[in-house]
């Protein structure tokens, strides 16, 4: 039971983040970012929005201007969520090797030393 919460949970997520590519893509209606709003700096996550878009036209070299980390940690994604998809499918562990716990740490440091260089380059 709760393979299937999991499973639906992420495939709702994707379905979502689906949706709101195509509206914006149709009626130009962009979510904007609250800490850029309110502290007019650019968090780690600015410029995912256009990055995706971006990507969706072919244009790699904008997509990894708007926002280069998470250009960079895409792919990495992408294969973990995939692995998690499949995993759950076939109800056994995860076909990649569990990642040790520090690389979660490494990870958001640099996130967040990505947001503090973008600002102030």
């Amino acid at each position: 039971m709760k393979e299937k919460t999991i499973l639906s949970t992420l495939l709702l997520i994707l379905l979502l983040l689906i949706i709101y590519i195509f509206i914006i893509k149709i009626f130009n209606i962009i979510i904007p970012c609250p800490i850029n709003h309110f502290f007019h700096i650019d968090c780690p996550g600015c410029g995912l929005t256009r990055m995706f878009l971006s990507l969706l036209d072919g244009n790699i070299y904008s997509s990894f201007r708007y926002n280069m980390f998470m250009f960079l940690l895409l792919p990495i994604i992408f294969i973990l969520f995939i692995d998690l998809i499949i995993s759950i499918i076939i109800k056994k562990d995860s076909l990649i090797i569990k990642m040790p716990k520090y690389i979660y740490v490494v990870v958001l440091i640099f996130s967040l030393l990505f947001g503090i260089f973008r600002n102030i380059i």
